[in-house]
């Protein structure tokens, strides 16, 4: 595992969630130009930055029932959405460029994939100039099933008429290299109080609203690709979900299943400044000095459904959940709850 890989489990341990995605020569991709860059970066990166909505967006309940006032639990989860194999490479040739831009291979891993990366060869529209690189790894043959994972700890609460509130928070965290923060707040409303005898039978039925909030920043080492300053990524992730939930709560095991939407916004900006060097014919000619170079920004969303487990012994659960939607996804963890 590479040292950015590294610091991406790093970040993504302290914020409960991913942070950013980067490998090893992803800043390379800016000496393709701005309007190219963008588009390359564009198509490495979108798994991770689709995938990370859909992921932020799990784990938010493993039953409809409610707690009683005052009651709460303490769960953590692991939420992995995996990208579909579609997803894990992507063609060169495809894109649609403003310099003459070539791959050999022309087929390249993205993010999530585990393929070798193309060699890429620049040439400038307007000059003749060129400069080559080599675009950044993937990351697949570091997570299992090639998945975009989020964990998450969640703090439940049963407040009045029941339902139950959920807070995610982390606050600003980190080292001087990578630094995050992450919000979330969730609401569980039962039912089942609504239809007379029927609450108290086994079965549970509510509606789940939540939201959350992320922001990491990361500074990348000034020099590492290209000379510059104030060389950083800044990431930025909101989700929101609507699910109905219904669960069979026995005393010893409970099943549950969820049918909504799920959807959000991720933006990767990468600032600073970014000194290239081009040439012709292996001769250098000039100095191009690219500012905030790259501005992505990836809007999904689409139905989930759900079905689960969880395991009851006494306050400790264990529990397990596959949800079919865009990036399907497995979310596994235990939990604590009392009343």
């Amino acid at each position: 595992m590479n040292r950015k890989t590294t610091i991406l489990c790093t970040v993504t341990a302290l914020c409960m969630t991913v942070g950013v995605y980067a490998q090893d020569g992803f800043e390379s991709i800016i000496a393709a130009g701005e309007k190219d860059a963008n588009t390359l970066m564009g198509a490495y990166i979108a798994p991770a930055m689709e995938g990370l909505v859909y992921a932020a967006n799990g784990g938010w309940a493993t039953t409809a029932k409610t707690h009683k006032t005052l009651g709460f639990d303490i769960t953590i989860a692991a939420n992995a959405a995996m990208v579909p194999r579609s997803n894990r490479l992507f063609r060169i040739s495809e894109l649609a460029f403003e310099n003459r831009i070539t791959g050999t291979p022309d087929m390249t891993p993205t993010v999530a994939g585990d393929a070798e990366p193309s060699m890429v060869e620049v040439e400038l529209r307007d000059t003749g100039e060129t400069v080559s690189f080599t675009m950044p790894e993937g990351i697949g043959e570091d997570v299992p099933m090639n998945a975009i994972p989020a964990p998450a700890v969640q703090l439940g609460v049963g407040i009045v008429k029941n339902t139950d509130l959920m807070l995610r928070f982390v606050p600003r965290v980190g080292s001087d290299d990578v630094r995050g923060q992450l919000f979330g707040l969730g609401i569980k409303h039962d039912l089942m109080q609504y239809f007379g005898p029927l609450e108290k039978l086994p079965l549970n039925v509510s509606v789940l609203a939540a939201f959350s909030n992320m922001k990491v920043d990361y500074n990348i080492e000034e020099g590492d690709a290209f000379d510059g300053e104030h060389q950083s990524a800044e990431f930025k992730l909101g989700t929101y979900t609507i699910q109905g939930l219904a669960s069979l709560d026995f005393p010893f095991v409970t099943v549950f299943g969820s049918l909504g939407y799920s959807g959000g916004t991720s933006r990767l900006d990468v600032l600073g400044t970014y000194e290239v060097d081009y040439e012709v014919a292996g001769v250098y000619t000039h100095t191009e000095e690219y500012e905030d170079p790259i501005a992505l920004k990836y809007n999904v969303g689409g139905v989930r459904a759900g079905l689960g487990a969880r395991l009851n012994l006494a306050f400790f659960k264990i529990f397990a959940e596959y949800t079919l939607q865009e990036y399907n996804m497995l979310t596994a963890g235990i939990a604590f709850s009392f009343r």
